[in-house]
């Protein structure tokens, strides 16, 4: 059975073989094991911890097969984007140039800074395994938290 449950330390392995594998390559998941070690501790002091209001927490799952004892992906949640720091994102716009005169009209598409989503909760580094990317049935999956 599938289920999506918090990362554990057992997961350290799992996470680096996502994260190699990750195409394209995610820099949010990195492929380097001290992060990933960083990354699962910090997840279990957010579930470990009191919150009262939404901060900085990062919360880490796998998506795992218990039949196989296998991971075949990971997502974070972030609590909070912009709690510490400034959280900023670009923004994809089009500007659109025109003239009735002349018969003329462009659209140039445009990246603008951004921080709109801050205080916002993002979904962060989802990955998938390469060989679990089927469709997966939508009653095949279970949440344990």
């Amino acid at each position: 059975m599938l289920v999506v449950r918090p990362v554990r330390e057992t997961d350290l392995n799992a996470l680096e073989q996502l994260a190699e594998h990750a195409v394209p390559k995610l820099t949010n998941l990195p492929a380097n094991r001290e992060r990933l070690q960083e990354r699962i501790t910090r997840s279990q002091d957010a579930f470990n911890g009191e919150v009262e209001f939404p901060e900085n927490e990062h919360y880490t799952f796998v998506l795992a097969d218990d039949s196989r004892d296998e991971v075949l992906g990971t997502a974070t949640i972030r609590a909070q984007a912009g709690a510490n720091e400034a959280y900023y994102t670009y923004r994809q716009e089009t500007l659109i140039h025109a003239s009735q005169q002349l018969n003329v009209r462009r659209e140039v598409q445009t990246l603008a800074l951004s921080h709109e989503v801050s205080d916002a909760t993002l979904l962060c580094a989802f990955s998938l395994n390469p060989a679990t990317r089927a469709p997966v049935p939508r009653t095949c999956c279970v949440v344990r938290v």
